[in-house]
């Protein structure tokens, strides 16, 4: 017959020697402190950094001891009770314990500086503890995490990912929010992270039944309250025009990562054939990892998948679809649509902030809602992105206003060198004139731009960009080329010659004109050429 007994109901009491109980806790104090042990989902045992340091040198310090070391009398079983303290053995080493119930050939005893129980052979497993070690206290308390519930119950799935967020042997901040019944009821963080609500996010999935879910995706967007202050980072341009996406770094965070980072050799098969709306876990192409995903719809090539917590979307075959976890299908989207306020991005400029501070843990600040979408103001380290922006187009315009202007001369000006630059003509060179243009002038070809290395001079000392009009047969350099440089070059002055007749003057005259409107066009040509050349050396100063 076995004798039960239970640390709640009872206060335990040596008749001989007994063990100082732990220091209680402050109300609203933050300890740092070490989880010793833990009974899933909500009962955890702490130890301060000091207790957790003198436990671990006590077990050094007992599996020393001689008392312990040698083999007892099989008298000692009779001496055994409940509440009575003794030195149990656990995995070879000896630690300080409380005997809870007795049986038959062993007794059940709680290790009184950790936290665990467990069954111990009475004879071989139990020894007297010496004297020395009843003066330190107990070295953890027993504390319960507030606000999370211990009537659910739990799959293995639930109580693995628990104890993913519980880890023995981690560093932690507990807050005690009250005492009820000498227990503390108690917050944990790890960082910003809120340990309380991350298991009771992991319990709300315990009435979730096992099948692939049709889901609205509306009703599925995040709550955010537009006056706090949000910690997000960048994931995604958006397809519209000055958008991205944002994760949203909330405690959830940590459940879905820690869930999915295994998935791949975790995952569950698809129970139904994927359709339209149903929440998955999908394999990302870039990356082979698991996501949350939403399908969109069916196309050819697969499946459309919406990554809700990042935003962005790709085609997935369906072998790279599975089934998504239970305790995952009730976290809302932790992704959300953003614009930058009071500022206007080029594609070029949110790919440019999505390079430079994707890694970045940022501060969200929300200045309004329209829709879907969040105009925020997004900073770190106390320096926004819109002033981010603002400086690295100030250093383009610097640098654009740093390349050297090249002058270009007014095509009006040229026309007025055309216009003033018209010889006088005798009749004596009329002839002559006829003469030197009787063989036929090869017109321009639409000139060959080459991205100059310096500019030419012209003989009017204005400056123009170096361009070449190219012919098969013949080369004309636009620069050399001012009407009146031509025409003064055809007419040479000589003596009047007063005997040609009227007829012959009349034929010259209208040979001197019609070669005098070709030269124009040909100038003209010219002019366009160079024109054009100084339209393409704008533009590639501009850029």
């Amino acid at each position: 017959m076995k004798i039960k007994f239970s640390l709640l109901d009872i206060s335990i009491v040596n008749q001989q020697m007994n063990i100082e109980e732990h220091e209680e806790f402050i109300i609203n104090k933050t300890y740092n402190i070490y989880l010793s042990n833990l009974e899933v989902p909500n009962i955890i045992f702490a130890a301060t950094l000091d207790d957790y340091v003198n436990a671990t040198l006590l077990i050094t310090q007992m599996n020393k001891h001689e008392q312990l070391t040698k083999v007892q009398a099989n008298s000692y079983k009779a001496k055994l009770t409940i509440g009575q303290i003794c030195a149990a053995l656990f995995n070879g080493d000896w630690y300080r314990a409380r005997i809870l119930e007795v049986g038959e050939n062993r007794v059940r005893v709680q290790y009184i500086d950790w936290g665990n129980t467990g069954w111990c052979d009475s004879i071989l497993e139990i020894r007297p503890l010496p004297n020395e070690y009843y003066k330190d206290p107990v070295l953890c308390v027993k504390c319960i995490l507030d606000g999370v519930s211990s009537n659910e119950k739990l799959s293995d799935e639930q109580t693995n990912a628990i104890l993913g967020i519980l880890v023995l042997d981690l560093k932690l901040e507990m807050t005690v929010l009250r005492i009820e019944n000498n227990i503390p009821y108690v917050r944990l963080n790890l960082g910003e992270r809120n340990l309380n609500n991350e298991i009771r996010t992991i319990l709300l999935s315990s009435n979730t039944k096992k099948q692939n879910q049709i889901m609205d995706f509306n009703s599925n967007k995040p709550d955010i309250n537009l006056s706090e202050i949000h910690y997000v980072q960048l994931t995604t341009v958006d397809i519209e025009p000055e958008c991205f996406h944002v994760l949203l770094m909330r405690d959830c965070l940590p459940i879905i990562m820690n869930v999915l980072k295994d998935w791949h050799a975790n995952k569950q098969p698809l129970t139904t054939e994927p359709k339209p709306n149903m929440l998955v876990c999908a394999q990302y192409d870039a990356d082979d990892l698991w996501y949350r995903g939403w399908i969109q719809n069916v196309t050819e090539d697969g499946y459309r998948v919406y990554f809700v917590d990042f935003g962005n979307e790709e085609i997935v075959s369906i072998d790279r679809l599975s089934e998504c976890p239970d305790n995952l299908k009730n976290i809302p989207w932790q992704s959300i649509q953003i614009k930058l306020a009071n500022i206007k991005l080029t594609d070029d400029e949110r790919y440019i902030l999505l390079r430079d501070f994707e890694t970045d843990r940022l501060e969200m600040k929300i200045i309004q809602k329209h829709q879907d979408i969040y105009y925020v103001d997004l900073i770190t380290n106390e320096k926004s992105l819109v002033e981010h922006i603002l400086e690295l187009r100030k250093k383009q315009q610097l640098q654009i206003n740093e390349v050297p202007k090249i002058p270009m001369e007014p095509v009006q000006q040229i026309f007025t060198n055309v216009s003033t630059s018209i010889p006088v003509t005798t009749m004596e060179n009329v002839s002559r004139t006829s003469n030197e243009y009787s063989q036929p002038i090869p017109l321009p070809v639409q000139p060959i731009v080459d991205i100059p290395g310096q500019p030419a001079i012209l003989n009017n000392s204005k400056m123009l960009p170096s361009s070449t009009i190219t012919n098969s047969t013949t080369t004309v350099d636009a620069a050399k080329m001012p009407l009146s440089t031509t025409l003064n070059t055809m007419t040479k002055q000589e003596p009047i010659t007063q005997q040609k007749n009227d007829i012959s003057i009349n034929d010259n005259l209208i040979t001197l004109i019609n070669e005098q409107r070709r030269q124009n066009r040909l100038l003209e040509q010219i002019i366009a050429a160079i024109n054009t050349t100084n339209a393409l050396l704008t533009q590639l100063v501009q850029r």
